[in-house]
């Protein structure tokens, strides 16, 4: 099957914290999916599963860009419902859910630790492009409202730099190194800048440093998902920094989140 370029599905759920992300996502895609043929936004209560097969299926995208709650071997959307699992009983996870659709396509999935081993699955084993996610736990600050200052979407600036840059036609591979410098760009910024005058710059500096080491990179990294102006291409390469603006999800209780519903999906099941 061919994918076609320029042809994107957003889920964005909003439930268990993740309103922290789609907020800020839905920014993004106001700005930087002008270029897509056709791209889908699934928010909140549209962000389920069936929802998302169904668009896939629709639009045949070749970018997937997600939020939500995560393991290392599954993938939760509204209402902690799995829409992307593989077995691993080390890690709770029982079943074989939509990884069929992941094939030929590049996944952009902020989630807690699913880059630790169902990124690296889904590349290496049921053929996706490429992925981009986090290893561990990302961590982001939620002492204040969702997209209501500086400090609580900084480490989401870093991210998003990716999701922007692969959003304008560059590679898979220069997403990840822009999105490594954007962090490097805020830490210091927040270390010795203008940001450095928050009473939260130390934590927002320590949550830099943190989601900046766990990100990762799996398959294809000179894939890309759109075909964007050279003159578009080249500004954003001349300011990397300037690119920020994203939001993931949050790694406080995705334990308990996720066992909830591995619970809920067992009693499910029979």
């Amino acid at each position: 099957m061919i994918f076609l370029l320029n042809r994107f599905v957003f889920i964005l759920p909003t439930s268990d914290w993740l309103d922290y992300g789609s907020c800020v996502m839905e920014d993004v895609i106001s700005k930087y999916t002008d270029i897509g043929d056709k791209y889908v936004v699934l928010k909140g209560k549209e962000a389920t599963p069936s929802n998302i097969k169904e668009a896939i299926d629709h639009i045949n995208p070749s970018m997937i860009a997600g939020i939500g709650h995560g393991s290392p071997c599954a993938y939760t959307v509204q209402n902690k419902e799995f829409f992307l699992m593989y077995p691993d009983p080390e890690n709770k996870c029982e079943e074989l859910l939509n990884m069929d659709l992941v094939r030929g396509r590049v996944w952009f999935l902020n989630s807690c630790e699913v880059g630790k081993e169902l990124g690296k699955v889904m590349v290496e084993v049921y053929g996706a492009k490429a992925f981009l996610g986090s290893k561990e736990p990302f961590l982001f600050p939620v002492f204040d409202k969702p997209c209501s200052s500086d400090d609580i979407k900084a480490v989401f600036e870093a991210e998003y730099v990716a999701l922007k840059y692969l959003l304008r036609g560059f590679t898979v591979g220069e997403a990840h190194r822009a999105r490594l410098r954007a962090y490097d760009e805020l830490i210091k910024d927040y270390t010795f800048g203008i940001r450095s005058l928050s009473p939260n710059a130390p934590l927002v500096v320590r949550l830099l440093r943190i989601d900046r080491d766990i990100a990762v990179v799996y398959g294809d990294t000179k894939a890309i998902v759109a075909t964007p102006e050279p003159t578009e291409k080249s500004s954003l390469a001349q300011h990397p920094a300037e690119m920020g603006l994203g939001i993931v999800a949050i790694a406080v209780g995705c334990l308990a989140v996720l066992s909830e519903a591995l619970s809920k999906l067992r009693k499910k099941r029979k």
